[in-house]
Parts: C-alpha cells; sequence; structure tokens
C-alpha cells in the first residue's frame, strides 16, 4: 500500500502542510508556473553541473519551463486527471521546491501511479522538505485511489541525499 511504502509522518490540513522552519507545503495553483519554472531551472543547474554539459545547462529556458509547467497546473484543474503539483514555500511565501504525480504515464503494469518531478533549490535542501513533498503526492495517489504503489522514479540514483 502507499502509506506504507512511504511512511506518511505528516498529514495535510486544509491543504496546507505546517513544518519547522517556518516552511509551509501547500497544493500548486496555475498562478504558481512562473516561481516553479525557476525552481525547476535553477535545481537542475545546480544539481546537474558537472554531470550534464554547461551548454546544455545554460540553455534551459526559464520561459519554456514555465509554458510546460502551466499546462501539467492546469490539468490539475480537471479531477478526472487525478493530477497534483504540491510547492514549498519558505517562510516569506517564496517557491523554492516543488513536487507533482498523478497516473503512471508508461504504462507499467507494475505500478498505477507515479511521482512526477520533485526539485528544491540548492539552499533548502537536506532539511527533510522534499520528504514532506513526496509525502504529499504519494497522499495524493492514495486518495485518488491508486491501488499499487507508486513508481517513485528514482531507478537507483541516489535522490535520498537531498530529500
Amino acid at each position: 500500500m502507499l502509506e506504507a511504502s512511504v511512511g506518511l509522518l505528516e498529514a495535510s490540513v486544509g491543504g496546507v502542510s505546517m513544518g519547522s522552519g517556518g516552511y509551509t507545503i501547500r497544493r500548486a495553483v496555475v498562478q504558481d508556473a512562473a516561481e516553479v519554472a525557476g525552481v525547476n531551472v535553477d535545481s537542475w543547474r545546480s544539481a546537474y553541473r558537472g554531470i550534464l554539459s554547461d551548454a546544455y545547462l545554460d540553455s534551459l529556458s526559464y520561459a519554456a519551463r514555465e509554458e510546460n509547467l502551466r499546462a501539467r497546473l492546469q490539468m490539475g484543474c480537471d479531477p478526472e486527471r487525478h493530477y497534483a503539483m504540491f510547492v514549498a514555500e519558505d517562510a516569506q511565501g517564496r517557491i523554492i521546491g516543488f513536487a507533482d504525480g498523478g497516473p503512471e504515464r508508461s504504462g507499467d503494469a507494475e505500478y498505477d501511479g507515479e511521482l512526477y518531478a520533485i526539485y528544491l533549490l540548492e539552499g533548502h535542501r537536506c532539511h527533510g522538505l522534499g520528504r514532506r513533498l513526496l509525502q504529499q503526492v504519494t497522499l495524493h495517489l492514495a486518495e485518488n485511489h491508486f491501488s499499487r504503489d507508486a513508481d517513485l522514479g528514482f531507478g537507483g540514483q541516489p535522490v535520498a541525499a537531498f530529500l
């Protein structure tokens, strides 16, 4: 069961999860697209520098990511799509991370739910925010009747250090 896979330690209240350090986890809305795009591009540039080419990382476009993320967030407005994105905000209300998920997309019969993405800005990693975001996506999947474990998409990557 999904709860057992991740070990949900924290419940959300009214869609908002408060935690230590003044961080808040909440459901994202379409108006968050630009800020989420900034997190997406900046976290790629910091996490993958030295792994992917500098030319590729420098070519990442905030505008292109915003367009893609806006479409994903609009998809979340349709309850039949079972998609959700959650954002982490700092004490000043700035989005510093996000995670999203929904139905498994590749046709893998082993899973019916999927974590699509999880990103945190460099200065906010290793504080438990990744775990809290992952918990919210997992809770969303469970609430939307995904009966089998979710594909968390880590594929053996050493992501635990970032969560």
